[in-house]
């Protein structure tokens, strides 16, 4: 029979050949985690919330669905990347990253 080895607050032990984790929450989160989640959070809620706004900004007087640069309305977002920040090298590719990576869960 093993023995018990403790790191941090898991206990990691061999029961009939089979490897088992039991982590200790007892304690909970520390108030400064939980601020530093709820900031965090704040953070890409507002970034999310804040593209649509600026694509509306930049496209209220010219429409690219009317005009016919893009077909559908779920295209402005990687548009205005292409159109208004493609100088930038690597952020299309970054964006499509990420966006691609989003998907993949």
């Amino acid at each position: 029979m093993k023995h018990w080895n403790t790191i941090s607050d898991s206990h990691i032990y061999n029961n009939t050949g089979k490897l088992h984790v039991v982590v200790n929450k007892a304690g909970g989160f520390s108030p400064a985690d939980k601020l530093i989640v709820s900031f965090m959070l704040g953070i890409m809620w507002l970034l999310l919330y804040s593209s649509g706004a600026v694509a509306y900004v930049m496209y209220r007087d010219c429409d690219p669905l009317i005009s016919g640069r893009i077909e559908k309305p779920d295209q402005i977002l990687p548009y205005l990347v292409i159109n208004k920040l493609g100088h930038f090298t690597g952020l299309p590719g970054f964006f499509v990253a990420a966006v691609y990576g989003g998907v993949l869960r």
